[in-house]
């Protein structure tokens, strides 16, 4: 066989493979697009409302490059997200239109009312205040003889969040020693000191909590609940006892010793009251 036969016959065989791949290709089957199922509103719900199974719907298949890029939710995950926007039916359940509960109004718990207050860093336990610390508010004032004195304004608050100058106040990265178990934290780490505390309360002790604070103009002064404290809930129950009023004589010619007088806060359960106590009587 010569050289041009045999160039000729590996030709043939080449442009014969060639042909089966191309055929090939042509009835392959193109990969399957991964999609999900995205939750849609399935009849018009207001914002501030957690959705729950009956509000919704299963919308039509979406890939999830593009579900992805809408902020879209999987059926399965919307429950429970609260709405931040008005729904109508069919509208598909995104970040614009819903967000954790927490992410919202920081506590799932819809009993609660959230309320901030500012106080410097010396009275916030050196600015070392945290979300999850249960704290003691007090408030100290003067009476209408111009008498110091302080009280108990809440017990066991429940904080859910802090910040500084403005700014969300976050702890830095602590890392347990694998070996000890000492946690450790960067060199060089350093946390703004709290100015502003925001805790969640009972509707009743937040009434009692602003007028206090804001009415009769008393200044928050915080310390770290005890830890028997740390265990009453924010919805806890009734029969707490009722706090005293400490006051503090500062006037030499008053006696050494302090009058104790009872104060309307209440219990921290639903039956709180918010009336405002006459000055304390110091003797």
């Amino acid at each position: 066989m010569n050289v041009r036969g045999w160039i000729g016959r590996v030709a043939i065989a080449l442009f014969t493979v060639g042909a089966l791949l191309w055929v090939a290709r042509l009835n392959r089957q193109a990969p399957p697009v991964a999609t999900i199922v995205v939750a849609v509103a399935n009849r018009a719900v207001a914002p501030y409302t957690l959705l729950t199974m009956d509000m919704l719907a299963a919308g039509q298949p979406m890939r999830e490059v593009e579900a992805r890029n809408q902020g879209a939710y999987p059926l399965e995950g919307a429950t429970g997200l609260m709405t931040t926007a008005p729904l109508a039916p069919g509208d598909v359940i995104t970040t614009d239109r819903a967000l954790p509960a927490t992410d919202v109004r920081f506590i799932r718990d819809l009993r609660l009312e959230i309320v901030s207050f500012a106080a410097g860093v010396d009275r916030l336990v050196g600015g070392r205040v945290r979300p999850g610390h249960r704290i003691n508010i007090y408030g100290t004032g003067r009476d209408r003889q111009n008498r110091r004195f302080t009280e108990l304004i809440e017990r066991a608050a429940l904080v859910v969040q802090v910040s500084a100058a403005g700014q969300a106040v976050m702890e830095s990265a602590a890392v347990p020693d694998l070996t000890t178990g000492e946690v450790r934290r960067p060199a060089g780490a350093r946390e703004p000191g709290v100015t502003m505390v925001t805790v969640a309360l009972l509707p009743t002790r937040v009434l009692h909590l602003v007028d206090a604070l804001s009415s009769r103009r008393l200044d928050p002064w915080v310390t770290l609940a005890a830890i028997g404290q740390a265990d009453i809930a924010p919805v806890a129950t009734e029969g707490l006892p009722t706090p005293p009023v400490f006051q503090v004589p500062v006037d030499p010619g008053f006696a050494a010793t302090v009058t104790t007088t009872p104060v309307a806060i209440g219990s921290l359960g639903a039956g709180g009251t918010s009336r405002t106590p006459s000055a304390p009587d110091v003797r």
